[in-house]
């Protein structure tokens, strides 16, 4: 006589299944954990070449713009008090973007937008590139 349920060779059935399907999602987790660590790695190497090429093609501007760095963290803190974090955020606001270490900053950036383009592109194509 069989029951409602199906009896044992349905419930074997449906264990079966949910092994292969646990197989299945262990082999897909492992496969996107290789491909996710081989694209960090790829992308890794490519923003060091274009953190390389603007280092060298915008020296001078980046030679400025590590003076300017220190300079600003010394003023900042001089005028922006840390007693409320509101406060010190809104003041650090308003003192970056009239400061010259934000000029220099954004000029760093479009010389190292135009002059390390390929660079960039090579980045952007990776990014578009992947599945992850």
């Amino acid at each position: 006589m069989r029951n409602l349920a199906g009896g044992r060779p349905f419930l074997d059935q449906a264990l079966s299944g949910i092994k292969i399907l646990k197989t299945i999602i262990h082999q897909m987790i492992k496969d996107n954990t290789f491909k996710l660590k081989n694209f960090l790695k790829e992308e890794s190497k490519l923003i060091k070449k274009y953190i390389d090429c603007k280092t060298r093609k915008c020296a001078k501007l980046n030679k400025e713009l590590v003076t300017k760095t220190k300079q600003w963290i010394k003023d900042q803190n001089k005028k922006c008090s840390q007693k409320s974090s509101k406060r010190y955020y809104d003041c650090s606001v308003d003192f970056y973007t009239k400061s010259n270490y934000y000029k220099i900053l954004d000029k760093y950036a479009k010389c190292g937008k135009k002059k390390c383009s390929k660079e960039r592109e090579h980045i952007g194509k990776l990014r578009n590139n992947s599945l992850i």
